[in-house]
């Protein structure tokens, strides 16, 4: 059986370690993804690819406000 490494394990217990990594992966998959997403936000990637697509037909510049960012760092001051 292969597994998340692409190659047969020697032992049981190894066996038993690469599927508790790959159960981790596969469960939580969807709030990496999610929290990869929230990072962009943060950082002022917050267009889509299709938005940024439809933009560039008009000849519209990408024009982002980032108000997240520094309510963030706000809210991180005062968390302490």
């Amino acid at each position: 059986m292969a597994n998340s490494l692409g190659k047969e394990p020697k032992d049981a217990e190894l066996e038993k370690v690469i599927q508790f990594v790959d159960e981790y992966l596969d469960a939580t998959n969807e709030s990496r993804t999610l929290s990869e997403r929230c990072r962009d936000y943060y950082d002022g990637y917050q267009w889509t690819e299709d938005e940024r697509e439809a933009l560039r037909a008009r000849k519209q510049p990408c024009i982002t406000n980032n108000r997240i960012k520094p309510k963030v760092q706000f809210m991180r001051r005062w968390a302490f």
